[in-house]
């Protein structure tokens, strides 16, 4: 076996191992401070499940974690947007680890609603209100917001990730075949000496 159909061989294989290594699920953390609603503080929270290099995707999960407490009580069945009455935009789009893109817009469905919109779903406002519509004269409404859009929402990455358990699998398969290949490469040199 010549020397480059060696190099080809493995060039080749961990190409392939590569390919088929599943791609990394990325969580990303959000904040939003107020500016233009009538309730100061700060929004935050997470979005997960997205894919790097990777456009117009839909997260699984965007979850509030805090709010300014003039919004409310958010318990733990709603604090997950994504599994609101109305989701209406759910798009991310991260680039080299960032997120470049974002809409989203969801609403609950019930008296006490809340309304959570990101990045440009909601032209340029990004905002989390309650609404209160107990009495239906004297609705409240009770919003933490911005009109800044994509630029008014800080996204960081929430954690490096942990290779999954099949990619570390499949590094170690392809290593062992890269070694199965080497030694058969030295036994076949020592058989022509």
């Amino acid at each position: 076996m010549s020397k480059s159909l060696f190099v080809g061989c493995f060039i080749g294989v961990a190409s392939a191992f590569t390919a088929l290594l599943p791609a990394q699920a990325l969580t990303f953390n959000f904040s939003f401070s107020n500016t233009t609603g009538n309730t100061a503080g700060t929004v935050s929270g997470t979005i997960s499940d997205l894919v790097d290099n990777t456009a117009d995707q839909t997260a699984s999960q965007v979850i509030i974690t805090s709010y300014p407490p003039g919004l409310g009580t958010l318990d733990s069945n709603v604090s997950n947007a994504t599994g609101w009455a109305g989701v209406y935009n759910n798009s991310f789009t991260v680039t080299s680890g960032n997120i470049t893109e974002a809409s989203f817009k969801a609403q609950t469905g019930s008296t006490l609603s809340y309304f959570l919109c990101l990045g440009t779903a909601c032209g340029s406002d990004n905002e989390l209100s309650f609404i209160d519509n107990t009495d239906y004269y004297n609705s409240s409404v009770h919003n933490t917001a911005n009109n800044d859009g994509l630029s008014g929402v800080t996204f960081s990455p929430a954690s490096v990730g942990v290779p999954e358990p099949n990619s570390i699998l499949g590094l170690i398969a392809g290593t062992g075949f890269l070694l199965f290949l080497a030694k058969k490469y030295r036994d076949q040199l020592a058989v022509k000496i």
